[in-house]
């Protein structure tokens, strides 16, 4: 029963860090495909805000599932309700499309990644 648990513990922590390490991967890609792969410094600086701060989230989520899991889900969060507020006054027809390509996918990355780690800290020594 313990090794079943255990299992289970550290596949839903591989997830964790699979899907967060995806995330952190997919958002220079992102970034670089919306600005037709151009380099600038702009883009350059949102890739590092956003990727660094997440693989280091990633990192803690790895060594300690509860508190990492903890701060991936308040990030996701946190970027689900920051986005919109600082986005310039947009049409609908315009936000809606930017919601679902900006807004979902790095905060679902962030909430999944954060939910699996802490399903993997529930009823271990992990955290």
């Amino acid at each position: 029963m313990t090794t079943s648990s255990n299992n289970r513990q550290k596949r839903l922590s591989r997830a964790g860090l699979i899907v967060g390490l995806a995330g952190a991967v997919w958002w220079p890609i992102f970034v670089l495909a919306s600005s037709g792969w151009h380099f600038y410094m702009e883009i350059l600086l949102a890739v590092l805000v956003i990727s660094l701060p997440l693989l280091a989230m990633v990192v803690v989520a790895w060594k300690w599932s509860v508190i990492g899991g903890i701060l991936l889900i308040a990030a996701g969060l946190f970027w689900a309700v920051l986005f919109p507020i600082t986005v310039p006054p947009t049409p609908l027809h315009v936000l809606l499309p930017m919601m679902a390509f900006v807004i979902l996918p790095v905060s679902l990355v962030l909430l999944a990644s954060g939910i699996l780690f802490l399903l993997s800290s529930r009823g271990g020594k992990n955290g």
